[in-house]
This record gives C-alpha cells, sequence and structure tokens, in this order.
C-alpha cells in the first residue's frame, strides 16, 4: 500500500503550488487518498499490520506535510547538542538517493550514495553514525550489529513509517502553513492526516518570525488544540553572518556590489530569500524542487549567468560542488533557534531526560 500511495503523491510533489481553482477540482483525489490513508492508520491501529518494536531507544523526527517544515534543521541541532554525551547514530531512507538498501556513511561517500541530508549530517558531525535504509527496522538491526553501536537511534523523516515503534516522536510544522489549517494534498499540502499528529510527543512550530510575543503563541496554540501531554515549542531559522565555500569563508556585508547567484534545491526557499532581501544582499535566483539532482543542463544554465558569487543551501552544496568544482560556490549555514531561553532549556531538558531514562 504504500508504494501505491507514493505512485499518487509523488508526480504531484512538483506541482506543489498549483492554483487554488484547480485545487479545488482535485478535491476527489484528495478523498480517495484520504480513505487510502484511513485504511492504512486503521490496519495499524487494530494491530492487523504490525509494528516492530526493537531493543534500542529510538527519536524520531517527522512531519504530515509534503516537506519545507525543517526537519533537516531539528536533526542537526538534536545532534549537535547531544551527540558529547550521547553515542548518536542517524538513520535515513536516503530520499533521492542513486543506491539502494542500507548503507552507513563512510570517509568517501557523496551525497548521490547516500542522499544529501544524511551526507550533511555526515559532513557536520564526523562522530556520529549515519545510516540510510529504505526499511527502517533493517537499517536499526544493522546499526545494533556494530562493534561500537549507538545508543540511541535518531529517525529522520519518520512521522509515516508506522512499521517501526518509535519511542519518542518530534512533530515539524511551520507558522505560516499549520497542519490544523492545511487539508490533504492535492487540495492542501498534507501528505498525512491532521489526526496523525496525536502520536507525537512535541510539536515543534517551525520558521516564526523573531518578533513573535506570548500571546501570539498561545493564539497558534488554540489553533493546533494540542493534546495535553504533548509539548509546544517555537523556533525560527537563525542565519550565519559568513557563507563557506571549499577554500574559504566570507563575510556577508562584503557582498555588496557582487554579482551574485543563488540556486536553491529546497521545499520552501523563501525564507532565504527574505533573510538576503533585509541583509541587503542584491541576487538572481534559481529554484528547483526540493532534493533536486542537477542535470548537466542545469549546471550549464547555472555557468551561464556568469556570477561572480553562487550561493546555495548547505543542503544543496552536497550534490552541486561536484557537478561545480572550480566555480565560486558557497553555502549560507542555518541553525535551529528557538523564541523563548526558557523554551529551548524545557526542550533541551526533555530530551536529556529520554536519552539518559
Amino acid at each position: 500500500m504504500i508504494g501505491f500511495l507514493n505512485s499518487i503523491i509523488d508526480p504531484l510533489k512538483k506541482n506543489r503550488y498549483i492554483s487554488l481553482s484547480m485545487r479545488k477540482l482535485l478535491f476527489p483525489l484528495a478523498w480517495i487518498y484520504g480513505l487510502l490513508l484511513l485504511i492504512r492508520h486503521t490496519l495499524f491501529d487494530l494491530k492487523l499490520l504490525s509494528q516492530k518494536r526493537v531493543a534500542i531507544k529510538t527519536l524520531g523526527v517527522g512531519n504530515l506535510a509534503l516537506g519545507g517544515t525543517g526537519k533537516s534543521v531539528v536533526v542537526d541541532y538534536l545532534l549537535e547538542q547531544f551527540k558529547k554525551t550521547t553515542h548518536l547514530a542517524v538513520l535515513s531512507r536516503g530520499y533521492k538517493r542513486k543506491t539502494k538498501g542500507y548503507i552507513q556513511a563512510q570517509q568517501n561517500v557523496t551525497a548521490a550514495l547516500i542522499g544529501d541530508e544524511p551526507f550533511q549530517f555526515h559532513k557536520k558531525h564526523p562522530e556520529v553514525i549515519v545510516a540510510v535504509c529504505e526499511k527502517r527496522v533493517v537499517g536499526i538491526q544493522h546499526l545494533m550489529a556494530l562493534e561500537k553501536g549507538p545508543s540511541v537511534v535518531v529517525l529522520d523523516d519518520v512521522m509515516q513509517h508506522r512499521w517501526l515503534v518509535i519511542d519518542k516522536l518530534i512533530m515539524t510544522t511551520t507558522y505560516d502553513n499549520l497542519y490544523s489549517s492545511d487539508a490533504l494534498f492535492p487540495v492542501g499540502a498534507l501528505r498525512d492526516r491532521k489526526k496523525e499528529a496525536q502520536r507525537a510527543a512535541i510539536l515543534l512550530i517551525t520558521k516564526c518570525p523573531q518578533q513573535m510575543t506570548l500571546e501570539q503563541t498561545e493564539q497558534i496554540k488554540k489553533r493546533i488544540k494540542p493534546k495535553q501531554n504533548q509539548a509546544v515549542f517555537f523556533t525560527s531559522i537563525e542565519y550565519a553572518s559568513k557563507i563557506i565555500g571549499c577554500s574559504k569563508t566570507i563575510n556577508l556585508k562584503e557582498l555588496k556590489g557582487i554579482t551574485i547567484l543563488v540556486v536553491t534545491g529546497i521545499a520552501d526557499p523563501k525564507p532565504l530569500y527574505t533573510f538576503l532581501e533585509e541583509t541587503q544582499v542584491q541576487f538572481d535566483h534559481l529554484a528547483f524542487p526540493d532534493h533536486h539532482s542537477f542535470s548537466d543542463h542545469d549546471v550549464k544554465k547555472i555557468e551561464n549567468h556568469q556570477a561572480e558569487l553562487i550561493l546555495t543551501t548547505e543542503k544543496d552544496f552536497g550534490r552541486l560542488s561536484p557537478k561545480l568544482p572550480n566555480a565560486p560556490l558557497f553555502y549560507l549555514p542555518i541553525k535551529l533557534s528557538f523564541l523563548f531561553k526558557k523554551e529551548e532549556e524545557l526542550f533541551n531538558q526533555k530530551i536529556k531526560a529520554f536519552l539518559e531514562d
């Protein structure tokens, strides 16, 4: 059934932002898709489809939307915060990679072999075990068989993978497109039912404006109606003050007057564009679909801009750098930032208590 659901949704992902009038015409398809999801989840809830519980702690990060909710930034935050005190592994399916089966990241691995996000985790956190496998249970079994295996597995993009019992689940939803106000694709941008949010222990509202007030956060809580045992936290994206290339870094203040081409292959590049505009960086941009595999034609298109500097995201950098080895290619680092210090402390306390329990 998973394959059938994917066959419906995957061809439509490229047209995520189709018109409202067209979405209304596609309502019957969304209804059929919702019915299939209802059947699938009911089979799991009634234990007619069995879930596997593994003998190792699992911490999952996922969402209900098609993409662009900041899952990878959350995973990166967890690794940065807890890798020094806990022997962690990250397991992802490795979306859009050119390989199949279980692969553990080694020194010379590429984004093509394991996927762009796992490649990013591996490069930023070499002390963390990074692996990919479509079947998460099989992947965890491989990790548990390692001589120096992890004590906790962080599962990336695992909200829909119900074959595995996840000990603690973190769900992300964006400030400007809350799951509670959205609809199933193709009418909306949800790939799963709103009700499934109840399985998450923590709800992260991502990409919030920095100036949000406590009153506004309470209004959002009323809209999403969390369960009594669900914790809700508010976060934003924090951009670095420097861009990084293969051999040097450049301060953003030095980019004024430079011809810049911004190339993105992410679900939602708008926050990046907004940040650069606010920083008074002038640029042209080429936007590609999320996890885009850059072709020779794409590379030629980029080169034809004859920009003095090519700026991309950290995720895209892993796929673009082999294609543009001699280009002035840089990426702008980002990280997760909590709007309120006390919330960050409470979030970290909850995760620490789970890891040490």
